[in-house]
């Protein structure tokens, strides 16, 4: 647990169906003759997430006293969780394997080892439909350990050799899926923490990964799960290491591989929807317009009863829709879709994770800063600056910082301007994020504020400099942001 907040953070994150589950599941499990005071105190903070302990206890009787309140606090979040944990029983095939199991359990103790085995063997087709390997060594344990009981069987000896045979399968796909996993926890978390890699030394250490994970063949990988992570892996590394084609390979081999187990499509959903989220991605980037349009709609058309994935399919969508406009820079259908973006994020506000929710403030950003419409842009930087935990995102925290400084520079706040300039220069230093471009866009700036009388001099020796890091392969990443190029040549013509 996480110290004095849990409860309030874990409030906080319900959605609407999970709250209504809550409340019910504390009605029907709070006895009648007792105050329901976890009901009360749930409501009482579902109102207001900040509200004091001291407002809390006046909203009590007398005697309810601040010790009573962190008793109640504890047993109330033990009560949310266990709520949770069977609202989610009939989605989660985890928790249907893990309470089976259980049976199992019960089952052995009273020496009921037929009907135990005959579970085991249904826990077991569904440990490999849903490609849970974990669940299926233990499963296959649990059949070695029922099996040596059973003396009576014909050849016990041959069908626990059969088994643990089995086991040494399931082992060795086990220990090829823990090695992959540990490199694509890594690999996200590099590419969730700084974005694009600008360092030799962080391009190494992804180019070490890549090299691993191709070691292995996809045919011994022997589940469906590590080969989703094998080309899940390469398709981030060659992102990062800005291979267009090969990330292209590997997004569609993701696709690939759900066409080809279709079942699997529904089994790890969210899995199937951010592969086609990444494949429409690469496919807007290497300007394949049919299959890029082809597989939004596909995405768009998916259809579930669980809400929270077509909150999912929804965002992916707009996400995709909009950075395409922003990336071939077609404002007028991109300033049409952010009305309806800007309702989306306030209706599911709870459903979006941040990491999109950022994203959305930024590209909105971006396209108000490209099409000259400076008091929006100011707005929507605003909101992104200002939002809680946004530097988290942190390439688009660092970018968005610079927008800030862009559109205070059009707008003439030549005073705000300076002080920004200092402000991301010591922030970018501290950080170890100064690079070459970042060095030259704040000296230009700098330059620009000093002197007016050489200002179309500067924006000439600016854009010829964005040029050539363009040639560069680490200072050209910083360009995938925003067309720094474009905005900068509609100045020089306005200055003509």
């Amino acid at each position: 647990m996480k110290g004095e907040n849990f409860i309030e953070e874990l409030i906080n994150a319900l959605n609407p169906s999970e709250k209504r589950y809550v409340k019910l599941y504390l009605k029907r499990n709070t006895p009648e003759s007792k105050d329901n005071n976890y009901l009360k105190l749930f409501l009482i903070l579902e109102k207001n997430i900040d509200i004091t302990d001291k407002e809390i206890i006046r909203q009590f009787p007398k005697k309810f006293t601040a010790n009573q309140l962190s008793v109640t606090k504890f047993y109330l979040t033990n009560q949310i969780l266990k709520a949770l944990e069977n609202f989610q029983y009939e989605k989660s095939k985890e928790q249907k394997i893990r309470s089976g199991l259980s049976h199992v359990s019960i089952l052995f103790s009273k020496s009921m080892y037929d009907q135990s085995l005959k579970l085991c063997k249904k826990l077991h087709q569904a440990a490999i439909k849903n490609d849970l390997l974990f669940y299926q060594l233990e499963i296959k344990l649990w059949e070695a350990k029922i099996l040596s009981k059973k003396v009576e069987s014909k050849n016990p000896e041959a069908i626990i050799e059969k088994t643990f045979r089995d086991l040494n399968a399931i082992s060795d796909s086990l220990n090829t899926y823990i090695k992959l996993q540990e490199i694509d926890y890594l690999i996200l978390l590099q590419n969730q923490r700084g974005g694009l890699t600008r360092k030799p030394e962080e391009e190494l250490k992804i180019k070490e990964w890549v090299k691993k994970v191709e070691a292995s063949k996809t045919e011994t990988l022997g589940s469906f799960k590590n080969e989703y992570l094998y080309h899940h892996i390469l398709s981030l590394g060659y992102y990062q290491l800005q291979d267009t084609d090969k990330n292209f390979q590997h997004r569609k081999g993701l696709i690939e591989l759900f066409d080809k187990y279709e079942e699997m499509k529904t089994t790890f959903a969210d899995e199937y929807i951010s592969t086609l989220n990444n494949f429409i991605l690469v496919c807007g980037i290497q300007k394949k317009e049919e299959q890029f349009f082809d597989y939004l709609q596909i995405l768009k058309s998916y259809t579930s009863n669980d809400r929270n994935l077509i909150t999912k399919v929804l965002y992916t969508a707009y996400t995709q829709e909009l950075l395409y406009y922003y990336n071939n820079k077609n404002y007028t259908a991109a300033l049409e879709l952010i009305p309806k973006i800007d309702t989306f994020l306030i209706e599911h506000e709870k459903g979006i994770p941040l990491s999109s929710k950022m994203l959305f403030m930024f590209l909105i950003t971006g396209i108000y800063l490209g099409s000259g419409k400076k008091e929006k842009a100011l707005e929507w930087n605003n909101r992104f600056l200002n939002y809680p935990d946004a530097e988290k995102i942190y390439d688009l925290y660092l970018y968005s910082r610079i927008f800030q400084i862009m559109i205070h520079f059009e707008m003439g706040n030549q005073i705000l301007v300076n002080s920004l300039l200092k402000s991301i220069y010591r922030h970018l230093l501290q950080n170890e994020r100064l690079y070459l471009f970042e060095k030259k866009l704040i000296a230009f700036l700098k330059n620009i504020l000093k002197d007016n009388n050489k200002i179309k001099q500067y924006f000439l020796e600016m854009l010829n400099d964005i040029k050539t890091l363009k040639k560069d392969p680490y200072e050209k990443k910083a360009f995938q942001y925003f067309d720094f190029e474009t905005w900068l040549s509609k100045k020089i013509e306005l200055l003509n």
